[in-house]
């Protein structure tokens, strides 16, 4: 009895030592698949933005919904040390602008149109940005960024559960070469499974646009202030995102430029963004 009492104590002694260094696990994240891989992937969008302004004296709200469902396959095409190029072609898409009016319905049939059995070519950095390097002439400028969803989310360093991140992200907006806001996000490591192979982390921030931006349509000026929550799970074992959701709620005040006679407009605009890698076939 004694002899057992001694082994349970240096059991419970011995467990205690290692549950520290487990929690402490240093780790990498990044992406990098493999080469020849094959990541189907399934995207849900619904989106939904009220506008507030006047008409004559009254004050009026808008309200306009929308969501998008696409099925894609990205095929690993190149891989090297700095990153990963994958074919991304659209299966299927579903666009639904909710409305019956027939010149926004028509607006919903081109946007499937233009995405549908197209494809593009993704350069994805290790830390998790991507960036358009070739895309079917069809797909208009402002819809290729439905292609490349991820930011720079993963620091270069690596992290222990429970070490958080700080990322300055630009949001990228419809003209080439500018920028429609920022997004100032913290990024948490919340736990990883057994041997580390699939990583969970979190992310909340601030997104900002101040009115010295460059004007919108029409000359108008946008200012912007919003907040973005979400998760992510990374497979390391993959070398990529499999799962991951964000949330994002904005107000924005539009003035329009002088001498235009036209109100001002507030706006809100909630985004809620599903990613999905499903099984291999």
């Amino acid at each position: 009895m004694i002899g057992l009492g001694r082994r349970l104590a240096a059991s419970i002694a011995l467990l205690a030592t290692i549950a520290p260094l487990a929690r402490a696990q240093n780790v990498v994240l990044q992406i990098k698949p493999k080469v020849g891989d094959t990541l189907r992937l399934r995207i849900e969008q619904e989106m939904e933005i009220s506008a507030v302004g006047k008409v004559g004296d009254a004050d009026t709200t808008m309200t306009m919904r929308s969501s998008l469902l696409m099925l894609s396959r990205s095929i690993v095409v190149e891989a090297d040390n700095d990153g990963t190029t994958v074919r991304s072609i659209t299966d299927s898409v579903a666009v639904d602008m909710g409305a019956l009016d027939p010149r926004v319905a028509g607006f919903s049939d081109q946007a499937r149109r233009s995405l549908q059995g197209k494809e593009v070519r993704v350069r994805f950095s290790r830390e998790g940005s991507g960036t358009v390097v070739e895309a079917d002439p069809d797909i208009p400028r402002d819809l290729q960024s439905v292609f490349s969803q991820l930011p720079a989310t993963f620091p270069r360093h690596q992290v222990a559960v429970g070490s958080t991140w700080k990322q300055r992200i630009p949001i990228p907006d419809a003209a080439p070469g500018q920028v429609a806001g920022t997004l100032e996000a913290v990024f948490r490591l919340d736990s990883l499974t057994r041997r580390g192979k699939l990583a969970h982390i979190s992310m909340r921030g601030t997104l900002t646009r101040d009115s010295t931006s460059s004007p919108i349509r029409g000359g108008a000026r946008m200012t912007m202030t919003g907040t973005v929550t979400g998760y992510m799970v990374l497979d390391r074992g993959r070398g990529w995102v499999t799962d991951a959701s964000t949330e994002m709620s904005m107000r924005s005040h539009i003035a329009q430029p002088p001498g235009s006679g036209l109100q001002p407009v507030k706006m809100h605009m909630r985004l809620v963004q599903r990613q999905r890698t499903m099984d291999k076939r």
